[in-house]
């Protein structure tokens, strides 16, 4: 199991602890709480727990001690079968998902995320012309009932006072069976992230994109090669905002303000909490070093970490200060 101890506890297990919510099938938003405890070797203990109609009192859905696992006495209980081809590396999660009947393994495996950090390190998000291809078709295919894009990105480029005034795709002439599978592709969008023949179409059909600036009181065109690396970066991460949006993705963005200006962050943060275009429930996860930032968030989204006298990173909620006072 690809984890990493602290370097002074090697021996000791890595312990994980999520409290999310998850959209069910009728609609309702229910409160889910996940433990796991893992080392290299296999898994420990796993635990899930749920809060039926937004209750404080938790219903348990299933604890295991390493290969011996209890439900809940409102949960399927599963062929003992089953249970006994549980490998000791998997999740019961993972493994109950490849089950069609295991509903709740389904909506709890279902919780994606997209992340410019993971095993590998920081990896920043790219400008990528498949990716904004796709972002920019997807706007063109869902407008809204006005007709206008369901995303502002010609708002937020405006805002970041780039001068670019249009984006389009330079194309192709479509054939008869490219309109076909163009088709085909639109009706399935919605529920695809990331589709190899979306990729293909889109790359063998789409040339490039251009935008157009405003230039000594005229529009000008330029292609992708001319414009700035803050402008390709904004690109890139307004693509990644825009599939959380549309697909109620986790958002994870480490150094969030890298080579954009503090008020343009603060307004790209400020739209997850805009229901009108963060309508599926989208979320975002960031780290920053601007203190500017904390100023337009709330005591219980701000947290810190700081290093103990043991050189280990504690994490601790601005809502736990309760002293300070409001400055006025």
């Amino acid at each position: 199991i690809p984890v990493r101890p602290f370097a002074t506890m090697l021996d000791s297990p890595s312990k994980f602890h999520l409290i999310f919510t998850q959209k069910n099938s009728e609609n309702k938003y229910i409160d889910y709480e996940y433990l796991l405890t893992v080392n290299q070797e296999k898994v420990l203990r796993e635990e899930v727990y749920y809060y039926p109609n937004n209750s404080e009192d938790q219903e348990l859905v299933y604890t295991r001690e390493e290969q011996q696992v209890e439900f809940g006495k409102n949960i399927y209980v599963l062929d003992e079968d089953v249970i006994s081809a549980l490998p000791i590396k998997s999740s019961i999660i993972s493994f109950l998902a490849e089950f069609s009947y295991q509903e709740i393994a389904r909506e709890l495996q279902s919780y994606h995320c997209l992340a410019n950090v993971g095993p590998k390190g920081f990896q920043e998000f790219e400008f990528n012309p498949p990716d904004v291809r796709l972002l920019l078709q997807d706007l063109q295919v869902f407008p809204n009932e006005d007709g206008k894009p369901p995303f502002p990105l010609l708002d937020i480029l405006n805002l970041g006072d780039i001068g670019i005034k249009q984006i389009s795709l330079t194309t192709k002439p479509m054939t008869k069976d490219l309109e076909e599978e163009k088709k085909e592709i639109d009706e399935i969008f919605h529920s695809l992230v990331r589709d190899i023949r979306q990729r293909e179409f889109f790359d063998n059909n789409l040339l490039g994109v251009k935008f157009k600036h405003k230039m000594d009181n005229d529009l000008v065109d330029l292609i992708e090669s001319d414009e700035s690396a803050g402008t390709l970066k904004l690109l890139a991460l307004l693509e990644k905002i825009h599939l959380a949006f549309r697909l109620g993705l986790f958002l994870i963005i480490d150094e969030i303000e890298l080579r954009l200006h503090q008020n343009l962050i603060a307004y790209l943060i400020g739209l997850f909490e805009n229901f009108n275009q963060n309508n599926q429930g989208g979320q975002l996860l960031f780290s920053f070093h601007n203190t500017a930032l904390m100023e337009i968030l709330q005591p219980n989204q701000l947290w810190f970490t700081e290093k103990n006298d043991q050189g280990q990173t504690e994490i601790f909620s601005a809502a736990d200060f309760t002293d300070i006072k409001d400055i006025q």
